[in-house]
């Protein structure tokens, strides 16, 4: 019977991946209107990230308008603009992805592989916050996951199709 749990935690450990879990806010604080720049990677491959926030106008922040506030807090503050870079790479990115941004806390940018790498915001208030975390390579967004930061569970995982190739 020990044999066989033994092999049972074995297996489990090696099926759940770094990916999976939750990860604790770090990172650098990111400005409620304004301008704020990360930057991370190696020397050789610099990475870096701006975003652009401001505040909500009050029609935004209604219950009858669709809000991207998480509703805990004074300020709304949205995300404008997202412009990551791969050395002098500019990284396209989706539409969708900035429109799921709002009221972020901090941000920090991560190394993956030599040619993956993560932003992850840390957004919302009390109940509602959440972690934001992109995906991407030299080219594109590709991934965007949404973790509720109370359950420390993913709750929402949208994929990046690439159709540059669509229009040829």
């Amino acid at each position: 019977m020990a044999r066989r749990i033994a092999l049972g935690c074995a297996f489990v450990a090696i099926l759940a991946p770094v990916s999976t879990t939750f990860a604790q806010p770090t990172g650098t604080a990111v400005a409620e209107q304004g301008e704020t720049r990360l930057s991370g990677g190696s020397a050789g491959t610099p990475i870096s990230a701006a975003l652009t926030t401001r505040f909500a106008t009050a029609s935004e922040r209604t219950p009858a308008a669709v809000t991207r506030c998480s509703g805990g807090r004074v300020h709304c503050s949205l995300v404008d603009r997202l412009m990551l870079r791969v050395g002098k790479d500019r990284v396209a990115v989706p539409r969708g992805a900035i429109l799921a941004l709002a009221d972020i806390d901090r941000g920090a940018l991560h190394r993956l592989t030599p040619d993956r790498y993560e932003l992850v915001l840390d957004c919302g208030d009390a109940a509602a916050a959440y972690q934001a975390r992109l995906f991407f390579d030299r080219r594109r967004v590709d991934r965007l996951e949404i973790w509720s930061s109370e359950a420390g569970k993913m709750e929402e995982a949208t994929t990046y199709r690439d159709l540059s190739h669509a229009f040829l």
